[in-house]
C-alpha cells in the first residue's frame, strides 16, 4: 500500500497521499503494527508539501508542517530525506538572511536538529547560521542547539574558490567563532560592567575543539589554549602552545601568546615578544610586543 502513497505523490496528487498514509498509519495503530514503507512513504509526502510551502509568505502554515514532519520521528537513518528537508530549510533561509533576519531567527527555533540526520543539506543551513549569525547575540544558542556533531566530511576542508583567496573549512571557522563568545563571557547580574567565563562550558568545550581539529587547521589550538587560559589552567595552556610550536616556529602569534601566558614572569614574556617580532606581521599586532 506504500506503492499506492509513492504512486499518488509522484502524480502530484499530495492531498490523496496525505490522506491515505494517515488513514493507513491510523489503522496500522490500532493493531500496534510498525511497517517503516508506509512511514517512508508518508514522509516523503511530508516533504513534497513542505517545499510548495513558503515561510516567507505563509509562516503559520509551514510552522505546521514542519512541526507534523519532526512529530513523525521519522529515523534519523533516513538521511536522504533528512538532507531534502535540510535543503529546504536553507531555501527559505537563504531569502531571509537578506531580507529579514528575525524572521530567519523564527524559523530556525523551530527546528529539531536533534532528530536530523548530518548531511550536505544540514550542512548548507549550518553555513549560513555561521556566516549570517556570527555576530548574533543568539549565535550561542543556535549553534547549541545545532551540537557539534553535524558535520560532513567537507565541512573539516579549507578551499581556494576560483580566481579567489583561500577560505577556511566550515569547522574551524565555527571553532573560531564559538570559541570567542566563550571567551567574552556573561554580564555579571549585579554588575553589568563585569563579565564571567562560563569555566563549565569552556571545560566541556576543550575536549569538542580536540575531536574536530585537524592537522590542517591553525587557529582551534590557539583557541584552546585561551581558553584554558581563561579557566585558570595557565600551564595546560602553555605546554599546548609550546607542542605547537616545536613545528610552527615562524607563526607570529604562538609567541605573542606564549608571552601574555607568562605575565608573572616578566623577563621570559620579554624574550618571547622579541621572537613575535622577529617573525615579522602586520606592525598593528606587535604594538603589544
Amino acid at each position: 500500500m506504500s506503492n499506492t502513497i509513492t504512486s499518488l505523490k509522484k502524480e502530484g496528487k499530495l492531498s490523496e497521499a496525505y490522506d491515505r498514509a494517515i488513514s493507513m498509519l491510523e489503522q496500522n495503530k490500532l493493531v500496534d503494527k510498525q511497517d517503516v514503507w508506509l512511514t517512508r512513504a508518508y514522509a516523503w509526502v511530508l516533504h513534497a508539501q513542505l517545499k510548495r510551502l513558503s515561510f516567507i509568505s505563509n509562516p503559520t502554515a509551514y510552522q505546521s508542517k514542519l512541526q507534523e514532519i519532526f512529530a513523525a520521528k521519522i529515523d534519523i537513518e533516513e538521511d536522504m530525506f533528512w538532507s531534502s528537508v535540510a535543503f529546504s530549510l536553507r531555501a527559505n533561509l537563504a531569502v531571509l538572511v537578506e531580507n529579514n533576519m528575525p524572521m530567519a531567527l523564527d524559523l530556525l527555533v523551530l527546528v529539531d536538529f536533534a532528530q536530523m540526520s548530518k548531511s550536505n543539506g544540514l550542512s548548507s543551513v549550518i553555513k549560513i547560521v555561521q556566516k549570517h549569525f556570527k555576530e548574533h547575540k543568539d549565535y550561542q544558542s543556535l549553534i547549541e542547539t545545532i551540537g557539534f556533531d553535524k558535520f560532513v566530511d567537507e565541512d573539516f576542508i579549507s578551499y581556494i574558490p576560483e580566481g579567489g583567496r583561500p577560505i577556511m573549512s566550515l569547522v574551524e571557522q565555527l571553532i573560531i567563532s564559538y570559541s570567542k563568545v566563550l571567551l567574552a563571557g556573561q554580564p555579571d547580574m549585579h554588575n553589568p560592567f563585569v563579565t564571567h567565563v562560563d569555566k563549565e562550558k569552556v571545560n566541556t568545550w576543550i575536549p569538542i575543539i580536540d575531536n574536530l581539529s585537524r592537522k590542517s587547521m591553525e587557529y582551534p589550538l590557539y583557541f584552546k589554549a585561551k581558553l584554558l587560559q581563561a579557566v585558570g589552567s595557565n600551564q595546560a595552556a602553555i605546554d599546548c602552545v609550546i607542542q605547537f610550536a616545536k613545528s610552527n616556529s615562524r607563526k607570529f602569534w604562538v609567541w605573542t601568546l606564549l608571552g601574555d601566558l607568562h605575565s608573572n614572569e616578566k623577563n621570559l614574556q620579554k624574550a618571547y615578544y622579541s621572537k613575535a617580532i622577529d617573525c615579522g606581521g602586520d606592525p598593528k599586532f606587535l604594538i603589544g610586543a
